[in-house]
This record gives C-alpha cells, structure tokens and sequence, in this order.
C-alpha cells in the first residue's frame, strides 16, 4: 500500500513539477514576445496609404512569432486619451505607436505616467520631443523632396505654364510638400505660374473634384495633390477632362482610375517606415527624444512614373535632381510663398 502511494506521489510530484516547468517556459516565451500597439487616427479603410499600412503591419506579424501588434482605430478625439491609457494600463506592450498631431498631446500625457513603455508619434511635429525621454518621432517621408521632385516634373511637363498644387489641409506635412513643388517649379522655370489651393478637406471628393476641374478649365494642366482620401477626387477631375492634362500624387497613387493623366507619384512607404521602427525597438536600438526623418534613403520614398506620358529625358532629369539632394548639392528649404 505504501509502495502505491509512493509511486502516486511520485507521479504528482513529477507531474507539479512537469507543470511548473512549463508554466516557466510559457512565460519566457512570453517575455520574448516584443508587443506593439499601433494606434490609427482614421478607420482603417479611409485612406489608401492606411490600408496598406495595416497590411503590411498584419504581414509582418503573421512572419515573425517574437512580435505580437495589435492594431486599434484610435479616431475620435474624446477617446484619444482613454484608448491610449488602456493600452499602455494592461501592462503588456513594449512600444506604442501613435499618429499625427492629434494623437500628440495624448501620447505625453500617458508617455509620462509609462516610462517603462516606448512611444513612437508617426508624424506628430513634437517641437519640443527632447524633453521626453520614453517618446520618439518619425517623420514619414522627406515630404520637401518629394514636393520638390513632383513640381520639377510639372515643370518640365506643363505646355501652359501654369500648374498648382492642392493640399487637403493647412497643416505643416501639406506645407512642406507645397514648399518643396514650389521650390522644385522655380528651379526648372522661374516664369511658370504657380498655384497653391487648400481644399480644406482630407475626406471629400466631390470638393477636391470640383476644384481640380475648375482649374483644369483655368488653364492649369498638371497639378499636383496630398489630401489623403480626398485626393481620389482631383485624380477622377484628371480623368474626366480633355487633352493634356495631368496629375502627380503624393504618399500613394491612384493610376487604376488616372484613364492615364496620372502621370507621376511622390510615394511614401510609411508601412516600411513603421516595420523599422519595430525593428530596431526590438533591438533596443530606437533612439528616443528626437525626430528622425525616414526618407529616400531608408527606402521610405520613390518618385515613379504611372505610363509613358513623361518621356525619358524628363525622367533623367529628375533623377539627376534626385541624385543632387542626396549629395547636398541641392538643399529644399521649408520655405513657402
């Protein structure tokens, strides 16, 4: 009978301790797991560079089993705070990434009572970041350049010498784009008219069609747009109008509905911006305090030509522009007329 129960205890014991280990392996594996938080400012699906931001985002936490990112539509300004302190509350994520200026002011107040947490702002223009020790900055694309890349080009493919950017908003990212078209227009033809139209919208299409139309009927020939889901509106204004006239998009392209005036695109790929900055929080290799420009040459821009309308020769001039910037030869200044 003692035998039996020896044998039983044993096999308890074993079994405790069979138990306790795995528990332990299960939280190391726990531990090991790098969690991100990737909070939007838009629903998912109103923009297209959001969209594929989360598809990559998904992607990449589908390959790697040692991150973990939940994504959550942080889009109401009342809940800003809340849904980012719920987050950072559970205890659980490493890093916290937010969006824009209006996710800023929630991003240091909850950043302060989370030092231990990491807090990446896609674009929030923190002047003032270096006071902030857990936070840091990306900026999603070298918007001057790309701004002054596209008005090089709708520069050397106006025929009326007169072409405009529109922006979505007044807001400093649709600024320097504005700055660099002008900067790069100048540089190709100073005597260009030049226009700069603020639709005030990011989301309507029917105003941003509207006002492409009207200036496609000014004169305008080619012009060039960020104003996120609204942008889709100039591109269909493009399509809908006769002759030579053209569009160059910014952050993403709308070739598929262009009918073909989509002639050029100022891409960001601000989901591989996103996919570094996780890597090197993993890595423990993210610098906080300060901003960090993700452009041409991490691979976060390309300027790329929709069909044949831009002949090569334009093409390798602006390449060469391109090629000046990253020598320093060119400096695109945020300066706006």
């Amino acid at each position: 009978m003692k035998k039996i129960l020896s044998v039983t205890l044993c096999i308890l014991m074993l079994g405790m301790l069979a138990a306790g280990c795995g528990s332990k392996a299960k939280e190391t594996e726990q531990k090991d797991v790098f969690n991100v938080a990737f909070c939007a400012i838009y629903p998912f699906d109103q923009a297209v560079w959001l969209s594929n931001m989360v598809e990559t985002l998904t992607k990449y936490n589908e390959e790697h089993d040692d991150v973990n990112i939940k994504m959550v539509e942080v889009s109401e300004t009342s809940q800003y705070e809340p849904k980012i302190r719920a987050l950072a509350e559970q205890g659980i994520y490493d890093l916290i990434m937010t969006q824009f200026s209006g996710h800023v002011e929630a991003t240091i107040a909850v950043a302060k009572d989370y030092p231990d947490i990491q807090f990446f702002s896609y674009d929030g223009m923190i002047n003032n970041v270096a006071e902030y020790p857990n936070i840091t900055e990306g900026q999603g694309g070298d918007r001057l350049v790309n701004g002054f890349l596209s008005g090089a080009c709708a520069a050397y493919m106006t025929q009326t010498n007169k072409v405009c950017f529109i922006g979505g908003k007044e807001i400093e990212s649709i600024q320097k784009q504005a700055a660099g078209w002008q900067q790069g227009v100048k540089y190709v033809n100073p005597d260009i008219e030049d226009k700069y139209v603020i639709a005030d919208t990011f989301a309507d299409t029917t105003i941003t069609r509207e006002l492409a139309a009207n200036l496609y009927a000014q004169g305008f020939d080619v012009i060039g747009f960020s104003a996120s889901g609204a942008s889709a509106g100039v591109v269909q204004a493009a399509a809908e109008a006769e002759g030579a006239k053209y569009a160059i998009a910014f952050e993403t392209h709308f070739d598929e509905i262009s009918n073909g005036k989509e002639i050029a695109a100022a891409l960001t790929y601000a989901d591989k911006m996103m996919v570094q900055v996780i890597e090197k929080a993993k890595e423990g290799k993210l610098e906080m305090s300060v901003q960090k420009m993700y452009g041409y040459a991490e691979g976060v821009n390309d300027f790329v030509y929709c069909n044949d309308v831009v002949p090569q020769d334009v093409r390798d001039k602006v390449q060469v522009l391109l090629d000046k910037i990253l020598a320093g030869e060119i400096v695109v200044e945020f300066v706006l007329d």
